[in-house]
Parts: C-alpha cells; sequence; structure tokens
C-alpha cells in the first residue's frame, strides 16, 4: 500500500482546534426516502468544507455502516466551525433545518449525536505506525519517535512541559 509509514510517528499541530464528532443513525433502514436526503446533505456540506479551506476544517475521517455514518473532523478552532454553522450563505443551516424536521416527523427512524472538544496546545498524544496519515496525523506535522518518546505517558509528559515550560 501506498503511504504507510512504518516508522513509529507522532503528530503536532500548532495551537488550540477543535475536535468535532458528528453521527447520524438510521434505525429503519428500509425508509431511505427520510434518512437518504440527509446523507446527501451531509455530503454537500463535506465537499463544501474541503472545498473553501476559510472554514477551518482541518480534516476528518469518515466511517460509515448501513446505519450509521460518523465524522471525526478537525478544525482550525470552534470558532471557525461555529461561524460556518452560521452562515447564512453555507450549506449547514438548510441542512440542519431539514434534519431536525425528519428527526422530528420520523422519531423512529433517523437519530443524531455531536461532540465538541476544544484541545489546548500540547494537550493531547498521538501515535501511528504501520498507517498512512491518520486522524491528527493528516492534520498536524509527522514527527518520528525516538528516545524519552517512546511510551505515551513519555510524550504526554513532554507534551505538557511544552504547553508549560515554567513547571
Amino acid at each position: 500500500m501506498a503511504n504507510i509509514n512504518n516508522s513509529r510517528m507522532m503528530a503536532d499541530l500548532d495551537g488550540e482546534f477543535l475536535v468535532f464528532m458528528i453521527e447520524l443513525q438510521v434505525h429503519k433502514l428500509w425508509q431511505v426516502w427520510v434518512w437518504y436526503p440527509v446523507v446527501q446533505r451531509m455530503t454537500k456540506m463535506m465537499f463544501e468544507l474541503m472545498e473553501k479551506k476559510e472554514y477551518g476544517l482541518l480534516s476528518y475521517e469518515y466511517w460509515f455502516s448501513f446505519r450509521r455514518q460518523l465524522f471525526l473532523m478537525y478544525w482550525r478552532s470552534y470558532e471557525h466551525m461555529h461561524d460556518w454553522a452560521l452562515n447564512k450563505d453555507a450549506t449547514h443551516i438548510p441542512g440542519w433545518k431539514m434534519l431536525n424536521s425528519l428527526m422530528k416527523d420520523h422519531p423512529k427512524v433517523i437519530g443524531f449525536w455531536h461532540e465538541s472538544y476544544v484541545v489546548q496546545p500540547y494537550q493531547y498524544e498521538t501515535f501511528y505506525r504501520n498507517v498512512p496519515p491518520a486522524g491528527l496525523g493528516r492534520t498536524g506535522e509527522l514527527i518520528p519517535i525516538s528516545g524519552r518518546m517512546s511510551t505515551a505517558a513519555a510524550r504526554l509528559r513532554e507534551a505538557r512541559s511544552r504547553a508549560n515550560p515554567q513547571q
């Protein structure tokens, strides 16, 4: 496979960022006319976010099964995500209104959840080996792991010391 990095790597990303998870769940798969328009809208939103970098989406991961569509997104900041979500010229508001209407009218057919995590600089730890760039490793810089950084605890200690050098 191309782009697989066999070295032990970690990710580094300057500054604060937002991790955003969002999932659409389909409870009644056969009612395609209810959930398929939402999947189409979510796809349209993702194309918009990938095309218009100024909205602040850094990268994302996507998982799909017949009943679940899950996105793990990395944003430059909460403010970027929030500004896009409220932008009357963007795709989010019409999609959100449609989803809310469908969930209200068809509560047993589709469900939805999301979570947001604001990550402060150097308050995270990562590890990648024998995989193509993934997760934060697609967003930040991949750095080889060596020496004292060989364990997760050591990497997190080092990150925290970079965040608070006076300690």
